[in-house]
């Protein structure tokens, strides 16, 4: 059984973060949130460690259902900052029941994704980005592997 500890005790640095940032900035934080009921399922249904989606890498889905279903069969999410911190993706594997492994989660900066299990994303030292380059067309260009590292704990 794969197992990963989520700390549900976050709710005092969460209220701590927000009032910091409301003090200094005059701003309470935002984040967003699934518009749905979660339809994460028992381990037991999951049939692949890591989801076949790579954010940056060309994927493409019909529908919602196929797209969040393949986070649904999957242990894990890969996931990372792009365009911004705050994205809908993070919170596409988390409601597929999935858990975000994201390898530059310990640049999140403080005030950002400040509603998420940060202690939990950030204390997963099991997944190491490796980074390799590949020139193409003249252009130095970067792709990235991962080194995942997985203990199975039998309960």
């Amino acid at each position: 059984m794969l197992s990963a500890v989520i700390d549900i005790g976050e709710a005092g640095r969460i209220l701590k973060d927000s009032e910091h940032c409301h003090a200094e900035f005059g701003v309470w934080p935002i984040s967003f949130s699934y518009p749905k009921a979660s339809l994460a399922s028992s381990s037991e249904s999951r049939s692949r460690l890591v989801a076949q989606i790579v954010p940056g890498t060309s994927y493409s889905y019909t529908n919602e259902e196929t797209y969040l279903g393949e986070y649904g069969s999957s242990y894990f999410g890969l996931t990372h900052k792009k365009g911004g911190w705050d994205c809908f993706r993070h919170l596409e594997i988390l409601y597929s029941g999935a858990i975000p492994l994201m390898h530059d989660s310990i640049k999140i900066p403080k005030f950002s994704m400040i509603h998420y299990p940060l202690s939990t994303i950030q204390k997963m030292p099991w997944l190491k980005p490796l980074s390799t380059s590949k020139k193409i067309h003249g252009n130095q260009t970067r792709r990235h592997a991962y080194h995942l590292r997985i203990t199975l704990i039998d309960t």
